[in-house]
């Protein structure tokens, strides 16, 4: 009797007769006799005596773990119509008048672009991303979400060394300003959803076609060698939701490439093929550069091979 007491951390359960249908379902109620192995409920004064260790597994313990898996599948349920209801929801922006402040100012990363590029490329797509300036955060930079009807989903500040480019790993990666910046204007709980960094291009450039990197920054870096591209950024390996058929769609019909860091290759193939994104555009993975890659180069991105290039 010892090793199945030990399954019921000590000498209560769940009772198999009535714990399914009390609201409390994972109360237990049904108490163990150690030595004798009778078993008695609480709660609905069902009595039993357990011969063997199979007897408790058969009618306790497989009725607990159905118990178990209803009570979760009831817990899934509830957060898919949570997240139904919440897609149904009108979607929260932030209001114009809270970009416009932070843009055309100096941060970390434009001293860096400045280190690096001729001022009027460095000015060009600072204008055409909106880059923005958090003062609040040692001057970070400010990548400012803003969608193809050019209505502004999020802002994202991110620290960078403006000697090397690199983000600065001490602290935060990353802080989300939205709903700072919706408390601000009175409201409580904005429904924010992300979208691609540099969304707001394709409707500037509606023939161009469409390169997907990671990172804000390589977007950047990359518009400066390659503007016959539109490019966007996720945000990171999941960042933006961005292999979601709902983010994803504003890019029908568009030609696509996607550049995933050195070390996201098989995973963002694996992302395209699964949700099935060819259906929705013409989607090309470049592994150029991953089949070139040299030692200490495999967590390198698209910018790391551009900024390489012009050393």
């Amino acid at each position: 009797m010892g090793v199945a007491i030990d399954k019921i951390r000590g000498s209560s359960t769940i009772c198999p007769q009535c714990s399914h249908k009390r609201r409390k379902k994972r109360q237990r109620c049904l108490s163990v006799n150690i030595d004798s192995g009778h078993v008695k409920c609480h709660n609905c004064g069902w009595k039993a005596r357990a011969d063997s260790d199979e007897w408790l597994d058969r009618h306790i313990f497989d009725n607990q773990k159905a118990i178990i898996r209803s009570q979760k599948s009831v817990r899934s349920s509830a957060a898919t119509k949570e997240k139904k209801r919440t897609n149904r929801e009108p979607k929260t922006f932030l209001p114009e008048e809270a970009m416009l402040p932070t843009l055309g100012r100096d941060n970390a990363l434009i001293n860096f672009l400045h280190s690096r590029f001729d001022p009027v490329q460095v000015g060009r797509v600072a204008k055409l991303y909106e880059i923005g300036t958090y003062a609040d955060w040692k001057n970070a930079v400010l990548f400012w979400q803003v969608d193809a009807q050019g209505r502004i989903r999020q802002a994202k500040a991110m620290r960078y060394d403006p000697v090397t480019g690199k983000r600065i790993r001490t602290g935060p990666a990353a802080i989300f300003l939205g709903k700072q910046i919706m408390k601000r204007n009175d409201i409580e709980e904005p429904n924010l959803r992300q979208c691609f960094y540099g969304e707001h291009l394709l409707r500037q450039f509606p023939n161009l076609p469409v390169g997907i990197v990671e990172s804000e920054k390589t977007a950047i870096i990359a518009s400066i060698y390659s503007p016959d591209i539109v490019w966007l950024g996720t945000g990171g390996s999941n960042g933006c939701a961005w292999n979601s058929r709902d983010v994803f769609r504003v890019l029908i019909g568009r030609t696509v490439i996607l550049f995933p860091d050195n070390d996201n290759v098989d995973d963002w193939k694996q992302k395209a093929k699964v949700r099935k994104l060819g259906d929705l555009a013409i989607v090309h993975i470049s592994e150029k550069f991953h089949s070139q890659m040299k030692p200490g180069q495999e967590d390198w991105d698209l910018a790391d091979y551009l900024l390489d290039l012009k050393e």
